[in-house]
């Protein structure tokens, strides 16, 4: 539709301009109408008109077409603009309406591909559908065997507690004897530190009164080592003339 109608304005506007070269033709003298119009008046006329007459006439006759072919070509310039406006607008709508055309064929491609995702949607949802069905399916099935495994171990649960009741009173009562008999050791063990007690106090005396005997036989010691010392000394020396003191403690005296 577009397309024919620029044709037609296309067409119209070559006839306009092929209509202003004749009326420029025309000016320039190229082509010459006056025979046509003059032939029209017939033959007679120009017998009966004067020559002067016929000067001025043709004088103001050319200055009439003149006049006119100036207005008709001021005319054709802007029936000549008008139209080149009308070409102008019509290239800038059909510049449009190429633009809108490849928009839409974009459009019309981008629908085909929406058709398509929505094709594969609908396909993946069929899918999905049949997956969901199989996962209610699981899930009921699942739903029934978690319910029996539940009741199992309620009743293991029942059964573990009574068994930890019963041996919770066993080892309550185990604990009792245990603490019967530990109590008894305990007396006995206090009676045997008692009496273990009263040995260390004795033997710790014992060793007390140890202890100083060995302090004092450690004294006694020192005292004859200073004696055999002094003793050797007096045998070594060539001056004996003071007497030597006896030897100290129980030990006998020297030679």
């Amino acid at each position: 539709m577009a397309d024919a109608d620029a044709g037609a304005e296309q067409r119209r506007l070559e006839a306009t301009v092929a209509r202003l070269r004749l009326e420029l033709a025309r000016l320039r003298g190229e082509v010459d109408d006056a025979g046509v119009e003059d032939g029209d008046a017939g033959p007679g006329a120009a017998d009966a008109v004067p020559a002067d007459t016929e000067a001025g006439d043709a004088a103001a006759e050319a200055e009439a077409r003149v006049a006119g072919a100036e207005e008709r070509v001021r005319l054709l310039a802007e029936e000549l603009s008008a139209e080149r406006r009308t070409l102008d607008q019509l290239r800038a709508r059909l510049a449009v309406l190429e633009e809108g055309e490849a928009t839409r064929a974009a459009e019309l491609a981008g629908s085909e591909a929406r058709l398509e995702q929505l094709a594969a949607l609908e396909t993946a949802l069929a899918e999905e559908r049949e997956a969901r069905l199989v996962l209610e399916t699981l899930r009921d099935g699942l739903e029934r065997a978690m319910e029996e495994q539940r009741r199992l171990h309620e009743r293991e649960v029942t059964d573990v507690q009574e068994a930890a009741e019963q041996r919770r009173t066993e080892q309550t009562l185990g604990h009792v004897r245990e603490l019967e008999r530990g109590r008894e050791e305990l007396e006995a063990a206090r009676t045997e530190g008692a009496a273990l007690a009263a040995r260390l106090e004795e033997e710790a005396g014992a060793r007390t009164r140890t202890e100083t005997r060995v302090r004092q036989l450690d004294r006694e010691v020192d005292e004859l080592r200073n004696w055999i010392s002094a003793a050797e000394s007096r045998r070594r020396s060539p001056f004996r003339r003071s007497a030597l003191p006896p030897p100290p403690g129980r030990f006998p005296p020297g030679p």
